[in-house]
């Protein structure tokens, strides 16, 4: 029985043995692939971790895979073309944060970049606990989202979902000082 196949037979029965020779076999190769794509070392491991510990978890539902390391290449081809793709979003998101910290005609009844700024801070305090420090730490510590997970032990989609919820819920909280 070729090899690849028998690891993905003892993959699915939670062998963690068989996930190590996988995971040791290909993280290079991921990270090498990711790295083209992103430019970054930092996010192309986190990237290419997320990929592995996904099989890990899905291995019960893997169908047989001919070729494990085209399957990979795809994965990780595509796990980085979404990191670039939200990447590019959070980045608009920063602007448009940094839009809103200047003083504006169109704010109802606070004329003052620091009125603004108590408003945020606010509603930034009202943030579920998990997701407050992960906003604080990426915008007010200036950290990169792969060292927050590092930091807080949690995955980087963990991290982009957080940050992203809490932009949604100050988005939808101050569009009542804004006029229409």
């Amino acid at each position: 029985m070729d090899e690849m196949i028998l690891l993905q037979e003892k993959l699915k029965t939670g062998d963690e043995r068989a996930f190590n020779k996988i995971f040791y076999r290909y993280y290079a190769y991921l990270c090498s692939i990711a790295l083209s794509y992103v430019h970054d070392k930092q996010i192309s491991e986190a990237l290419s971790e997320d990929v592995l510990f996904a099989i890990w978890e899905k291995r019960k539902e893997l169908l047989p895979i001919i070729s494990i390391k085209n399957y990979l290449f795809i994965a990780i081809r595509n796990r980085s073309l979404d990191y670039l793709r939200n990447n590019s979003l959070h980045q608009l998101e920063d602007i448009n944060k940094n839009v809103l910290d200047i003083p504006d005609q169109t704010f109802i009844e606070y004329d003052s970049a620091d009125e603004l700024e108590n408003i945020i801070e606010r509603v930034v305090d009202q943030l579920p606990n998990h997701y407050r420090r992960v906003f604080l730490l990426s915008r007010y510590e200036n950290k990169r989202y792969v060292t927050i997970a590092e930091e807080l032990d949690i995955s980087l989609s963990s991290v982009k979902f957080r940050i992203h919820y809490s932009l949604d819920v100050i988005k939808a909280n101050l569009s009542r000082y804004f006029s229409v």
